[in-house]
């Protein structure tokens, strides 16, 4: 590979030690599904106890088509979101950046930040209720006391929950699920803030 090469292996690398040093205490979890059966998934995150943070990925020889349909998707769950591009597709990446995200630039083995355009993103608690596994769901109506009488299946309390419950509140116990989730219990790669 050649120093001016950025395939997308070496951008998540650099991503994941982006995210660690603007977030040292986060959860850091490449190729994160942030909805039901493993859809959606966003290249890297970090989880930390107030919000989730993503980074999107386009590498070398990757399109920045998809973005138009990943905007609305990530943008439900994370609070921030942040797009690398390579820098051979950074002007067609710049042009498809999906409203409230912020460009990342990469500059040999480092990240620095582009358009701070950014902001704080308009969460949807029905999509934050999404990641959540079929245990976590009733677990999370039993937390935040929410009234699930007569709701069949996991799709319905997550529905319930999210009409009657205050975003606020559902998003910091989705936090809190996805800090003390056991990942290993899927051979999911995550990276916890003691690791190397």
């Amino acid at each position: 590979m050649t120093a001016d090469a950025y395939p997308a292996p070496r951008l998540l690398a650099m991503a994941i030690a982006w995210l660690r040093e603007k977030h040292p205490d986060a959860l850091i979890i490449p190729e994160f599904s942030a909805a039901n059966f493993g859809g959606a998934k966003i290249d890297v995150v970090a989880v930390t106890a107030t919000q989730l943070v993503g980074v999107e990925i386009k590498g070398d020889g990757d399109s920045p088509t998809r973005l138009a349909i990943q905007g609305p998707a990530y943008s439900a769950v994370c609070t921030s979101m942040f797009l690398l591009p390579a820098p051979s597709l950074f002007l067609r990446c710049a042009n498809k950046r999906p409203p409230g995200w912020s460009m990342l630039i990469a500059e040999g083995d480092s990240i620095r930040m582009g358009d701070r355009s950014g902001q704080y993103l308009p969460t949807s608690p029905y999509r934050l209720m999404e990641m959540m596994w079929a245990a976590e769901v009733r677990e999370l109506a039993r937390l935040l006391q929410a009234d699930v009488m007569g709701c069949r299946g996991c799709d319905a309390i997550g529905r319930r929950i999210a009409e009657t419950v205050p975003l606020e509140s559902i998003r910091k116990r989705v936090l809190e699920t996805l800090l003390l989730r056991n990942w290993r219990q899927f051979n999911k790669t995550v990276y916890r803030p003691d690791a190397a």
